[in-house]
């Protein structure tokens, strides 16, 4: 359960990032993304958290324009707070790229190209520590199978970190399962590949799925 000042703060950025948005297609504030800017840059943690609140409600409300337009600023925030050793940050970096894959330009290989380093940055940014972040990261990647554009480049990577979580046997099993038809949606889109470039992982992805059935059954026999 969140803390009550993080749910008032998620509730304060949420109003004026939703009045925001009502102002930003006519640029009638522009002092909100002067604060948002200065806000990232501080070394107050509550201050990077409220900045980062605010960009995740607005982003999705983006133009390609206005993605283009920001890029420049945008990019090295958001890298910096998906590389950062704050669980909080990283997590709501990883809300905001998937906010921003919902773009008004209606297009998540676009941004893609734009933010060519975001979904090395997002696996990086896996801490099996935080099991909530983990399913948002797999989450925000599954939105991205269907571009297989986007997605050719990184596939190994995804299959790797997705069998990394599906065979730990430490984490809850509902997230396992959860990267595992992860793993099958990849599979749907890419299994003629995979088969052919990465054997191996095909191999163990089938060995992950048989050992969680397999869980599966024996809580059933209890």
């Amino acid at each position: 359960m969140q803390e009550p000042v993080t749910l008032v703060k998620r509730n304060i950025g949420d109003v004026i990032g939703k009045l925001g948005m009502l102002l930003i297609p006519n640029n009638e504030w522009p002092e909100l993304f002067a604060f948002i800017f200065e806000f990232t840059g501080s070394e107050e943690l509550a201050k990077k958290e409220l900045a980062m609140m605010l960009l995740s409600v607005i982003i999705e409300y983006f133009s390609q324009n206005e993605i283009n337009t920001y890029y420049s600023t945008l990019n090295p925030i958001i890298e910096s707070y998906l590389k950062s050793d704050s669980p909080s940050l990283k997590k709501l970096a990883i809300e905001t790229v998937n906010n921003l894959t919902q773009t008004g330009s209606g297009s998540a290989v676009k941004v893609l190209r734009q933010y060519p380093n975001l979904i090395p940055l997002v696996l990086n940014a896996i801490d099996l520590s935080q099991e909530d972040m983990i399913k948002k990261i797999f989450e925000t990647l599954k939105e991205f199978i269907p571009n297989k554009k986007v997605i050719r480049p990184h596939l190994e990577m995804l299959v790797e970190a997705a069998l990394n979580i599906s065979m730990n046997t430490d984490l809850q099993s509902n997230l396992r399962e959860a990267t595992i038809n992860f793993l099958e949606e990849l599979g749907d889109d890419f299994g003629k590949y995979m088969s052919k470039k990465m054997p191996v992982l095909v191999q163990k992805i089938i060995a992950a799925g048989f050992t969680i059935a397999a869980e599966d059954d024996e809580d059933k026999d209890e």
